[in-house]
């Protein structure tokens, strides 16, 4: 774990030096910190012996962006975040991330995304500790003064200090939007995704014969979070979401967030809800 706690301490140090590019540079947007309350109601991502939870964070972001206007524009933002759970408290964790960006607007109405981004989360059941990378690619469309929509593609590569834990995901995506009034919004979304995913299996189990057993041998461990065995698996996962926001001053935010998912895989097919409440205040 030592090694993301050293690329923690660095991208930390990345947002620290934030400061000093922000007295360098004109920009449009940047300090935002913030701290939500959520839940999930299935943690352990288990078929048929869900374990809800409840969890609050603590976050602080840095957005670097040219205020210039012109067709193509690159930005950066780097962030850490930390998170408690209520039950669970082995998944307490820290996050810091890094993420490049270069947009492309060839008109006043859409402009297309590409983005890298690279992140080290540190958690207290060490075996899920991981180092992630990938990248994104959105195009955003505006219909008029207050409808938009957007469809991304994003890959996901994620190394955890466990290989169970380890996955890497494709995932497509689209969701339509509304400015309701110059301070509100509302947003609901689909996203299709196929990587891997642990999930949670009663220790008694037996997943030695059938499609995919020799997979789920080699992929299958105890988990001291969970207080049960957890393998690593291909999924199918669907999410359908809803957003909403709200700007109280021109810095001060609120910020609710709705998902349901469903994933299928060999072990059969598990369902989520999950969600979070949130303020916020940009600097």
């Amino acid at each position: 774990m030592t090694r993301y706690r050293r690329l923690i301490r660095l991208l930390t140090g990345c947002l620290v030096a934030g400061a000093v590019l922000s007295c360098a540079a004109e920009v449009a947007w940047a300090w935002e910190a913030g701290t939500k309350i959520g839940f999930d109601t299935n943690i352990n991502r288990s078929v048929d012996n869900e374990e809800a939870d409840s969890y609050v964070t603590g976050y602080a972001l840095y957005r670097w962006e040219p205020a210039q206007d012109s067709r193509f524009r690159w930005n950066a933002t780097v962030s850490v975040e930390g998170a408690a759970y209520f039950d669970f408290s082995d998944l307490d964790c820290g996050v810091a991330s890094i993420s490049p960006g270069l947009i492309y607007r060839p008109g006043r109405t859409w402009d297309v995304g590409l983005y890298g981004f690279l992140e080290a989360k540190g958690v207290k059941d060490e075996d899920q500790s991981a180092l992630t990378f990938g990248g994104k690619v959105n195009l955003n469309r505006k219909w008029g003064r207050d409808l938009y929509s957007g469809a991304y593609y994003v890959f996901a590569d994620s190394r955890a200090e466990a290989e169970t834990y380890s996955f890497t995901e494709h995932a497509l995506g689209a969701f339509v939007g509304v400015n309701w009034t110059p301070w509100s919004f509302g947003e609901i979304g689909y996203e299709f995704a196929h990587g891997d995913s642990f999930r949670a299996v009663d220790t008694e189990t037996d997943t030695s014969s059938g499609e995919g057993a020799g997979r789920h041998r080699a992929r299958r461990r105890y988990s001291q979070a969970f207080g049960t065995d957890v393998i690593r698996e291909s999924v199918d996962q669907h999410t359908i979401g809803a957003d909403l926001g709200f700007d109280v001053t021109a810095s001060l935010f609120l910020w609710a967030s709705y998902c349901f998912t469903t994933a299928t895989g060999d072990l059969g097919t598990s369902t989520s809800h999950s969600g979070f409440i949130g303020i916020g205040y940009a600097f």
